[in-house]
């Protein structure tokens, strides 16, 4: 099994595109965090990581799986957007 490093600018990139879709910008996602504009500027750009708190709550805020915002595993990503709308209907 080969492991991977973790790719900071696509989660970043990944981070950026879940926001846009969602409607939100980078100052309501930091009010929402906690955090400085910067800071999700910053994330957004791959500059730098963010706690594991941050992380998680990212993931509820963004609504977006760990895996797919971690590795970019369209697969799975895809796979919870089905089962999410078959519960919503």
């Amino acid at each position: 099994m080969t492991i991977k490093q973790l790719d900071l600018l696509q989660m970043g990139e990944r981070i950026r595109r879940q926001r846009e879709l969602h409607g939100m910008t980078r100052e309501l996602l930091a009010e929402k965090l906690d955090v400085s504009t910067k800071f999700i500027a910053d994330v957004e750009r791959g500059s730098k990581g963010m706690s594991l708190q941050n992380f998680y709550l990212l993931i509820q805020i963004l609504d977006i799986s760990a895996d797919y915002l971690l590795s970019g595993d369209a697969d799975n990503h895809h796979k919870l957007l089905c089962e999410m709308r078959f519960y919503i209907e």
